[in-house]
Formats: structure tokens, sequence, C-alpha cells
């Protein structure tokens, strides 16, 4: 009887503790893409002398996903794969240029703003603007791209600084838990480092 009663009495003070415990934080979401870059160029990737710190510190701080496969080898098609969890021929996406995101596709942005995330994105080249349809859901979509020099670029594009600028700009405007997209061009040829 006395091992009935101290087993209640324990099960009500475990119960009363996990109503009373602070609820686990919500973490935010950073997702950064890099135009046609190779994994095994970046160090923490294992790269050995790879010139990207920032983004090994970024990635030893969080998730690193080591098998990503795409399932096209083109930017709009294979972002609306990432976002939509959908093969290009499901999402309508099966070329960067005249193609669309199908109205219906569900995006991880709408289901990051259905979950109380301020959402944001700033990408760097034109295959991916609002007409695309990756916008849907995004409180902040930012695709103002610049018009490259004929002779060094091929799309309408930004520089990853310009890019970088605008999330900087709009970052305090942001709050947690947030889902943000940080879309990269520069390594996409024809590759024009900066000085």
């Amino acid at each position: 009887m006395i091992r009935i009663i101290t087993a209640a009495v324990l099960g009500v003070i475990l119960a009363t503790v996990a109503v009373c415990r602070e609820p686990e934080p919500v973490p935010s979401v950073l997702v950064i893409t890099l135009d046609t870059t190779r994994a095994d160029h970046l160090g923490c990737y294992g790269a050995t002398g790879a010139a990207t710190p920032n983004l090994d510190r970024l990635a030893s701080r969080g998730v690193l996903f080591e098998n990503a496969i795409s399932p096209a080898p083109l930017t709009l098609p294979s972002h609306a794969s990432l976002f939509s969890g959908l093969v290009p021929r499901r999402h309508g996406a099966r070329d960067n240029l005249n193609f669309t995101v199908g109205d219906r596709v569900p995006l991880l942005a709408e289901a990051m703003t259905a979950a109380g995330r301020d959402t944001a994105a700033w990408v760097g080249s034109v295959v991916l603007d609002r007409s695309a349809g990756l916008d849907r859901g995004f409180r902040i979509y930012d695709d103002t791209v610049r018009i490259g020099e004929r002779t060094a670029f091929d799309y309408k594009e930004r520089a990853a600084s310009q890019v970088v600028d605008a999330v900087l700009e709009d970052l305090p405007d942001i709050k947690p838990p947030f889902f943000l997209w940080v879309h990269l061009f520069d390594p996409h040829l024809p590759y024009v480092p900066p000085e």
C-alpha cells in the first residue's frame, strides 16, 4: 500500500514538474545556399587549405548535411525541390527560365510562417526572383539584383557582398524564432572573384 501511495505521489510531483518546466526554445533556422559549389572545396566538408573559415564556423555550430543530393543540376529546380520536398516534375519548376513552382505546391517557408517563425530570404540571381514562385511564405523576399557587365555575367545577379549587405540591413527587423534563406550566386560561372 505504501508503494502505491509513494508511486502516486511521485507521479503527481513529476507531472507538476513537467507542467511547470520552461518550454524548450524554438530553434531558428538559417539556410545558406551557394550556387554550383562543390562540397569537397569547403573546409567543413574536409577540404584542407580551404579559405572558408566563416562557413566552417557556422557548420560547426549548426547542422551539417553530409549527403545532400539535388534532383536537378539547375538553380531553380534544385531550390524548388529543397523547399518543397518534391522532384521537378511534381513541383513544376523543370528549368531555370519560363518555369515556376506550382501554386498548390506547399513550401517550407509557408510551414515556417504557420508555425510562428519570422521568415526572410535574400537571393542573388534572377532565376530565383519572386516570379519563380519561391517567395510564398516569406515576409521579406529580397530579389533585388543588378545587371552585371555583359563580359562578366550571363544572368541578372548581384554579388555575395551585396546580398550580405541586404541581409545585414534587414536583420534588426527580424525576430526569433526565424527561418532565413540566403542565396549566393558568386561561385557560378563565369566566375568573377573580387579583387
